[in-house]
């Protein structure tokens, strides 16, 4: 068994995911600031088209497009809320949190079905084993950023510096958890593609 839109679908996530990495780190350069921010819209955009992509061979990663979808629909929501409406805080954040667990849910099928795709042609572990570490380090990320945004919904000082020690440290694991995700994406991708004939093979959609 292969799987060879799975391949071209996880090769195209792991351009994304390294091009949103760099590009994250020159957003800070007022000069290529512009760019770095259409660089991440693009990357945002070509890490959905690789999990279409994926989705042709095995409906978990059709669970992982739908949650990224809904993902964007909720944050989509939250601007209109703020921007228009001036909701209350508390119900921004609550939205806020409902995406950050989509987000992570979205992550957690890829990884688990990446894995199972990998179990299957027989892939040496530690590939396997990356992936697991990488859901589970976001998923402690994900629990630090819903505290911190609980916290800074509250007015009160002692709240508000306790969450930003936390979002430090959140920021750092995030750091650490997305260098992990894209070395797996990367050895994901090129053992999949790997147990593909030659002549099977396909191209990415982008």
């Amino acid at each position: 068994m292969t799987y060879p839109n799975a391949a071209a679908g996880l090769k195209s996530i792991y351009q994304a995911k390294l091009v949103g990495l760099i590009s994250i780190v020159l957003v800070i350069i007022p000069i290529v600031q512009i760019f770095a921010v259409a660089a991440l819209l693009v990357a945002g955009f070509l890490a959905l088209v690789g999990l279409y992509q994926c989705r042709k061979d095995d409906p978990g990663y059709n669970t992982a497009f739908m949650l990224v979808l809904a993902s964007f629909v909720i944050n989509l929501l939250s601007n209109l809320l703020q921007a228009y409406f001036n909701a209350p805080a508390i119900i921004v954040t609550l939205i806020s949190v409902v995406s950050d667990v989509l987000t992570l849910a979205s992550l957690y099928f890829v990884c688990i079905t990446t894995n199972r795709l990998l179990q299957t042609i027989g892939t040496d572990t530690r590939t396997i084993d990356r992936g697991v570490l990488v859901w589970r380090l976001n998923v402690i990320c994900t629990a630090i950023l819903i505290v911190c945004e609980l916290l800074q919904a509250f007015s009160s000082d002692i709240a508000t510096v306790f969450a930003g020690f936390l979002a430090i440290f959140a920021l750092i694991a995030q750091l650490v958890g997305s260098i992990l995700y894209i070395l797996y994406l990367r050895d994901a991708y090129r053992a999949l593609q790997s147990a593909v004939p030659p002549e099977d093979r396909v191209q990415q959609m982008m």
